[in-house]
C-alpha cells in the first residue's frame, strides 16, 4: 500500500507505555534501585537507544541531534524523504 506518511501509533504507544510504567514505579516504589537513579529517560527509536540517567548531565550519544531543528532528510532517513 502506498502511503504519504508512516504510521506513528506504535511509536506513540511505546512512549506512552514507558511514561505510564515510570509513573507506576514512582508511586508504588517497586524498583530495586531508588527512583533518584531514574531522573531522565532518553529514547531514540531510530537507533534502538534507551538510557536512564540520574542527573542532568549531557548525553554524548544524543548530542549530535541537539539544536538541529528541521533537517533534511527527514529523520535522517532518505528513504522516506
Amino acid at each position: 500500500m502506498q502511503v504519504d506518511s508512516p504510521a506513528v501509533i506504535s511509536i506513540n504507544m511505546q512512549t506512552v507505555s514507558m511514561a505510564v510504567n515510570e509513573f507506576l514505579a514512582r508511586i508504588h516504589n517497586y524498583r530495586y534501585d531508588h527512583n533518584s537513579e531514574f531522573a531522565i529517560t532518553r529514547l531514540s527509536l531510530n537507533d534502538g537507544y534507551m538510557q536512564y540517567q540520574k542527573d542532568n548531565s549531557v548525553d554524548e550519544y544524543l548530542l549530535k541531534y541537539c539544536g538541529r531543528g528541521t533537517i533534511n532528510p527527514l529523520l535522517n532517513m532518505p528513504e522516506i524523504e
